[in-house]
């Protein structure tokens, strides 16, 4: 009977051991998976990693770009500011120009009126 008893624990420990077997056998496929997967993410971090570098250069080429049309601008800026300048007074002395012109024209007629009314009374 002991004989049997121990037959029948002999029997378990077997099932359990290939219980654990089999469990083992699994886990050592999910592990080879599992680095199948991490050797997989290491390369596409590297090659993301690259595409960071190749965006982060042109990032700082574009910036360098960037930097140079805004000074550009404020140079425009400041010599659009200068000619504008430049042609409000041109239009200010525009202005007075065409008032001396118009006084000058007046003038004129008057004189030339003058010079006929004279020059009738001499015929006359």
């Amino acid at each position: 009977q002991e004989h049997m008893s121990l037959q029948f624990d002999l029997d378990g420990t077997k099932c359990q051991l290939a219980d654990t077997s089999e469990k083992g056998s699994v886990i050592q496929a999910d592990h080879a998976t599992l680095q199948t997967d991490y050797a997989s993410l290491q390369q596409e971090n590297l090659e993301l990693a690259e595409e960071l570098d190749g965006t982060k250069a042109q990032l700082t080429d574009t910036n360098e770009k960037l930097s140079g049309v805004q000074t550009e601008y404020a140079t425009l800026s400041q010599e659009h500011m200068s000619l504008q300048l430049d042609l409000d007074g041109t239009m200010g002395q525009l202005a007075d120009t065409s008032e001396k012109l118009s006084g000058v024209q007046a003038d004129n007629a008057t004189l030339q009126t003058e010079y006929n009314s004279l020059a009738e009374e001499l015929d006359g």
